[in-house]
């Protein structure tokens, strides 16, 4: 038997599918509650979720691979991830990185719109930054430059 909470969050996502079907054709179900949308060759999972107080975006790797070991290949890159997604104080997170949410009472179905047009606002931006982010399409403010070449110097 199906929940009447159950039931609610598939029919949210079957309204997501006909607001925005760009998007939902390139997701995987994660459960009932998310959608995962995979970026890069790694690939980066941008998790889109439904919870009764919000909607919301977080950053995790293909299923089953630990959280530590995703937040151990974001880790250094916080510097250019908190000016691409204009986060000045970013904290990556322990259980959910990267979050990004709004509050609505997703219980109630007149928010829905909302929280559809959130999405597909919030979504490209979270894609783009995350496929650069592999890509390396541009400069990296937290690499270092190589080191000088010593030997080419001459007395």
């Amino acid at each position: 038997m199906v929940s009447d909470l159950t039931r609610h969050r598939r029919d949210f996502w079957q309204y997501f599918a006909d607001t925005l079907p760009e998007l939902n054709v390139r997701m995987q179900r994660g459960n009932e509650h998310s959608r995962w949308l995979a970026v890069g060759h790694r690939p980066l999972v941008i998790a889109h979720y439904i919870a009764n107080a919000g909607v919301g975006l977080f950053i995790r790797g293909e299923a089953g691979e630990p959280t530590w070991r995703v937040r151990e290949f974001l880790f250094p890159h916080r510097e250019f991830l908190a000016r691409r997604l204009d986060r000045p104080g970013l904290k990556l997170g322990n259980m959910f990185l990267l979050p990004n949410s709004v509050r609505l009472d997703m219980t109630d179905r007149s928010n829905w719109q909302r929280a559809t047009a959130w999405f597909a606002q919030n979504s490209p931006v979270y894609e783009t930054v995350f496929t650069d982010l592999q890509s390396k399409r541009e400069g990296w403010p937290d690499e270092r430059p190589p080191p000088p070449d010593l030997r080419s110097n001459t007395r």
